[in-house]
């Protein structure tokens, strides 16, 4: 796997899509579909309370728009 930090990617993530989570010393990898059109996010461990804040900070903001 090619890791290049200047690539932005975006994609939709739907209802029944596999989610798969490797954790190391230094960073998690999220796997996102389990074919070859899936792909992965690499978050370094210094950055990971930040994303976790964020995808809960969005979370929330569903729910109240509810």
């Amino acid at each position: 796997m090619t890791r290049n930090p200047d690539i932005d990617v975006y994609a939709t993530i739907r209802p029944g899509t596999e989610i798969t989570c490797d954790v190391t010393k230094s960073e998690v990898q999220l796997r996102f579909g389990g074919h070859a059109d899936g792909f992965h996010l690499i978050i370094e461990a210094g950055a990971l309370s930040r994303f976790v804040d964020s995808m809960q900070g969005a979370l929330d903001s569903l729910q109240n728009a509810a």
